[in-house]
């Protein structure tokens, strides 16, 4: 099996030619889902906290709309802020 390291492949083509043990294959556009995922629970978290600033209000915005463009690695997740059809 061919161990190399192949770039750029669209998600779709990673979850449905290579989503087996044998590829061991990591998306990049998931991991940065779950990034923004974190960033958003993380100034939530802070906001909830009474830890606030405009910086922090500011980044909150940023990241719901990072969110809410997660369309391209197959996650609805705007839906999950404002229901089907996003903000």
């Amino acid at each position: 099996m061919d161990r190399a390291i192949k770039k750029g492949i669209p998600w779709e083509e990673i979850n449905h030619r290579y989503n087996q043990d044998d590829f061991l294959p990591v998306d990049g556009q998931i991991i940065e889902a779950c990034d923004q995922l974190e960033a958003f629970r993380e100034a939530t978290l802070s906001i909830e906290q009474g830890i606030g600033s405009k910086h922090l209000s500011e980044l909150l915005k940023s990241v719901v709309r990072e969110i809410c463009t997660l369309r391209s690695v197959g996650l609805e997740a705007g839906n999950h802020f404002w229901g089907p059809g996003g903000a």
